[in-house]
């Protein structure tokens, strides 16, 4: 994670069903500029599309794309993060990403090719990894932040097993 950085702390809220990053309040002494504050680069331009996109009750709105969704695996866990092939709206070659996670911690991920032409993600990966708890079986969801062309916001929920008539459910929790 970017050293002392912390964007959005608590007012992030995504809902599963929604491709919108909801911010419950803005408040420019919120935000300092400098090292220990926020990364000011990651919601610059965020602040011109609240002005643009508010909701009903006020509360300003960030567009989402979904580039893919992945169910963790051991070697994602202890290595890097393999990216499906069918990802969309990823960086080039060696480009780094800056990522806000949804307890919002900023990441710098590495999206980086393989000689066999598979994509991967490393530099915070396993730091994130180990600050998430991250596990084999959760589910990552990766989103780009609409407003800016290489912003982006990740989500990993925890798989909860329950039973309901006698039938295994398999579901995905924050």
């Amino acid at each position: 994670m970017i050293s002392g950085y912390k964007l959005l702390y608590d007012l992030a809220e995504l809902s599963d069903d929604s491709d919108l990053l909801c911010i419950r309040y803005f408040h420019a002494t919120d935000f300092p500029f400098r090292s220990e504050g926020i990364h000011w680069n990651f919601i610059k331009h965020a602040v011109i599309c609240m002005k643009a996109r508010m909701t009903d009750h006020g509360v300003p709105q960030l567009k989402l794309e979904v580039c893919f969704k992945k169910i963790l695996t051991k070697a994602d866990i202890n290595y890097c993060l393999e990216v499906p092939q069918a990802a969309l709206n990823l960086p080039k070659v060696d480009e780094v990403m800056y990522v806000m996670d949804q307890k919002g911690g900023v990441w710098m991920f590495r999206a980086s090719i393989r000689r066999t032409g598979r994509r991967y993600f490393s530099n915070d990966w396993l730091a994130f990894v180990r600050a998430a708890s991250a596990r084999p079986g959760d589910k990552l969801t990766y989103y780009r932040l609409m407003v800016n062309e290489n912003r982006y916001v990740v989500r990993l929920q925890r798989p909860v097993d329950f039973r309901l008539f006698g039938r295994i459910i398999h579901e995905y929790r924050d």
